[in-house]
């Protein structure tokens, strides 16, 4: 919450604010999942990506439905290729990507309330 603060205070924008620390504190959690769980740390990250940008496209009002569509795309080209190569399950795979997007998009709702 500390780093929230200063990025706020420091005139960063708040969609890049709650970008970050929502990225910083999905890495904490994934370092501490990945002892128990095999989550893809690569859908999660794409799961954020994602959720950020639902997040601008709530502060802001448009963006682009062929963005949208483009992103969605690429993520399920990289969810099917790390299903392809073996790595994951589809599980964890999917896992990944719903953590991360509801993580993001929370955080940056939150963060707009809190500030």
């Amino acid at each position: 919450m500390f780093l929230a603060y200063i990025f706020v205070k420091t005139g960063l924008p708040l969609w890049f604010t709650s970008f970050l620390f929502s990225g910083i504190v999905l890495l904490i959690m994934l370092a501490i999942l990945k002892k128990s769980f095999k989550v893809s740390v690569h859908m999660t990250a794409y799961g954020a990506y994602l959720g950020a940008i639902f997040a601008i496209a709530k502060f802001q009002g448009n963006i682009p439905i062929d963005i949208i569509s483009m992103v969605i795309l690429l993520g399920g080209i990289l969810g099917s290729s790390r299903a392809y190569l073996k790595d994951y399950t589809p599980g964890s795979i999917i896992t990944g990507a719903v953590l991360g997007f509801v993580w993001s998009y929370y955080m940056a709702i939150f963060i707009k309330i809190l500030f």
